[in-house]
């Protein structure tokens, strides 16, 4: 998406792009082979920090296939990990969080090389040393940002690959309402802002036609990070849905902030279509939801959740287990809380911990040494992260991960529920694999 909203905005501005999904088309030679193809004055990199390596070696090898062709890189990891980005091979700058705005610039700057120092939210070397310049304000009105290109990408071979929802059909595509969100939890990137901007209802709409006329697809991934902060707004786009005649399968994978839920809202997401919904409870400690800023009213999660069950709609639970001085005693109280829910899924994360987030500030203060370890990029994913925070070791945590899995999933009542309520039947098995994956045991050392 991120992508797909850079190649529009670049287009706009007059610049002629083309579009390499490492995804659909993976390996170095298809991506040189595209590069060679196309013959572009520049090249954007977009990477998460577990595929860093990758990033890596993409940049390695574009500088030595094509030596003097200007790389710049965005998304997660440059935001993230500005410096380590700005001096691999090969790239002139990283660019930090929202980046419509600063590409047109950067690329400018690029091509007639100019100083990047006037070019706000980069990193960039600049002989030995890497500079960072002022952070470039956000986009005020989301409206004017130009739909992502869809036509520079297969949408049918998304597909074909493993994504973030269960949705009904095979075909689908992405939408985001809104960008960034008022909460300050500690583990968020906070690429978009702590600024809530949400698109009109009616611009939502259009792309939603837009989508459903030009891609003739009917499932639709809502990515917000808060769709449901302005609970007006919210009631206002699932309502046109509801009454569009469209017949829109919807998912909400991303989460949306359960406590502003309620009946009525929830009816309206089944109303709408709504076949997925994700909640982000990650915690069932009150010391720890203070203490990382998610501040949820765990009572009413609750009361949503089974609102949400009683409509049939596919509930995922999100948690997180291994926060800074976290004890036994607290994780095993937010295995409680999942299990006693009436979640059709859920899933129990490892922290990890990220540069740039609050949560990585809390940990350098708890447990310097931890931290001062050289970051292993590629194991930073959430069910095998770097670890060592929490009050228990690592073997026990992966224990404790382990038979939260076994204790939710055991449970023949929910087996039947998600059998029966799950939008895509297709890929049951599939799923039925990763949580067998999930509850076999793994080691680990204890340091």
């Amino acid at each position: 998406m991120g992508v797909m909203y850079l190649a529009a905005t670049l287009r706009k501005a007059g610049h002629e792009v083309h579009i390499h999904d490492s995804a659909v088309k993976p390996g170095r030679r298809a991506l040189l082979d595209a590069i060679r193809s196309f013959s572009p004055n520049m090249v954007g990199l977009s990477a998460l920090t577990v595929e860093a390596g990758a990033l890596e070696r993409a940049t390695s090898a574009i500088a030595a296939s094509f030596p003097g062709l200007p790389i710049i890189v965005g998304g997660p990891h440059a935001t993230s990990y500005p410096e380590w980005v700005a001096r691999l091979p090969g790239v002139v700058a990283a660019v930090l969080g929202e980046g419509e705005s600063t590409v047109v610039e950067l690329v400018h700057a690029v091509s007639c090389r100019s100083d990047l120092s006037a070019v706000n939210g980069i990193c960039y070397r600049q002989a030995d040393a890497t500079l960072t310049t002022p952070a470039r304000a956000l986009i005020a009105d989301v409206d004017s940002i130009p739909w992502p290109a869809w036509d520079l990408v297969d949408v049918a071979a998304y597909s074909r690959l493993s994504h973030m929802a269960e949705v009904g059909g095979e075909r689908y595509a992405t939408i985001l309402t809104s960008r960034g969100c008022a909460y300050d939890c500690a583990y968020c990137h906070n690429i978009m802002g702590r600024r809530f901007r949400a698109r009109s209802p009616a611009s939502v709409m259009a792309e939603l036609e837009h989508l459903v006329r030009e891609l003739s697809v009917r499932n639709i991934l809502v990515l917000d990070d808060a769709f449901n902060l302005d609970r007006r707004r919210a009631g206002e786009i699932l309502e046109w849905v509801a009454e569009s005649g469209w017949r829109l399968e919807l998912a909400f994978p991303n989460g949306v902030r359960a406590d502003l839920l309620d009946d009525d809202l929830v009816s309206r997401f089944h109303r709408a279509g709504t076949v997925h919904l994700a909640i982000a409870v990650e915690t069932a400690s009150p010391r720890l939801q203070t203490s990382i800023g998610r501040r949820l009213d765990l009572d009413r999660v609750q009361r949503v959740i089974s609102a949400a069950a009683r409509r049939r709609i596919y509930t995922t639970g999100f948690f997180m287990l291994g926060f800074p001085g976290e004890t036994a005693e607290e994780m095993r109280s937010t295995v409680d809380y999942a299990v006693r829910s009436e979640l059709h899924q859920a899933l129990f994360f490892l922290v990890t911990l990220y540069g740039g987030t609050r949560l990585y500030q809390m940990a350098r203060e708890a447990t310097p040494a931890l931290v001062a370890r050289e970051p292993s990029f590629e194991s930073m994913n959430y069910f095998q992260a770097s670890r060592g925070m929490s009050a228990v070791s690592n073997r026990e945590l992966l224990r404790m991960q382990r038979n939260a899995f076994r204790r939710f999933y055991l449970d023949p009542a929910r087996v039947a529920r998600i059998v029966r309520d799950h939008p895509n039947r297709r890929r049951l098995p599939l799923q039925g694999l990763r949580v067998l994956h999930r509850l076999l045991p793994r080691f680990e050392r204890d340091d």
